[in-house]
Order: structure tokens, then C-alpha cells, then sequence
């Protein structure tokens, strides 16, 4: 049950987080599962429980699903870092070092925020 309200709270979300992101006003108040509840939004698909675990940490299958829906490759080797870069890449972005956090693979909430908003500038242009 508290999977399901989670997954409702990030996706009620994503039309207040477009609308900021169009503005571009500073997203970075935004949980790391909110923006990516975005970019899979972008791509037409819907957040899942597995997308995410405890808290705001996103899961290498939420990343791997954001790539799926989005049209993207998928790397031969499916880690968080090599999804990531992938998403990055699609939008014309680089990773830079910060990105992504070891141990543990932790995605940072700034390398979604330039995913989605590079989407978004594709999407306009």
C-alpha cells in the first residue's frame, strides 16, 4: 500500500514539474523518483514500484524503463551508470563525474533534471 501512494504522490506531480522546467525555474527542490516519474511520463509510460526503492532512490530498472519508453538503446551492460549515460547522451548531454555516486550506483537528482529538460528542448524545437 505505501508503494502505490508513493507511486500516485510522484505522478500527481509531473505537470507541476513540467510546468517548472519550461520556465526553467530551479528544479532541484525535486525528488530524484519525481523527475524521473517525468522522463518516463515524457516517453507515455506510467512510474512503477520497482522503479524506485526507499525514499527517493531510483532503481536500474526505473532507468532501464526510462530508456525503453523514450525510444533509447540500451547499453550492452545494464548498470545504473551505463542507463544514465545513455539517457544523457539521447538529450546531447555528457556525464560528468558527480553523476553517479559509488558505492551503491547513486543517481544524482541533477543528471535526471538534465535528462528530462534536454527532452523537453527536443521536444519544443
Amino acid at each position: 500500500m505505501i508503494r502505490i501512494s508513493s507511486v500516485n504522490r510522484f505522478t500527481r506531480r509531473i505537470g507541476i514539474i513540467r510546468e517548472m522546467t519550461l520556465r526553467r525555474e530551479r528544479v532541484s527542490d525535486l525528488e530524484k523518483v519525481e523527475v524521473l516519474a517525468c522522463i518516463i511520463s515524457h516517453g507515455g509510460g506510467e512510474l512503477e514500484a520497482s522503479h524506485f526503492s526507499d525514499g527517493s532512490t531510483v532503481t536500474r530498472d526505473g532507468l532501464e524503463f526510462a530508456c525503453i519508453i523514450n525510444g533509447i538503446e540500451l547499453p550492452r551492460n545494464k548498470t545504473k551508470e551505463n542507463l544514465l549515460g545513455a539517457l544523457l547522451r539521447h538529450v546531447g548531454k555528457s556525464m560528468i563525474p558527480r553523476d553517479v555516486i559509488t558505492p551503491g550506483s547513486t543517481v544524482q537528482a541533477d543528471a535526471l533534471e538534465r535528462v528530462y529538460s534536454g527532452l523537453l528542448r527536443m521536444k519544443n524545437s
